[in-house]
């Protein structure tokens, strides 16, 4: 299992625990990486919603 699979799984809990769309903000304090990281995952393999600050992500494609 590589890097990417870890984050990915880490922010499919993120979602299910939360059971709503997270911010990149709280996504970054869930897995501890660096937020270059996880946008680049979110873009993707994530559903976006809303735009610039307001923006969300779903789940999975």
């Amino acid at each position: 299992m590589n890097r990417a699979n870890i984050i990915i799984q880490s922010l499919e809990e993120l979602y299910l625990l939360k059971g709503a769309p997270f911010s990149v903000k709280e996504a970054e304090m869930w897995t501890g990486v660096y937020r270059s990281s996880i946008k680049r995952i979110l873009y993707k393999y994530f559903i976006r919603s809303g735009n610039r600050k307001s923006t969300k992500y779903g789940p999975i494609k």
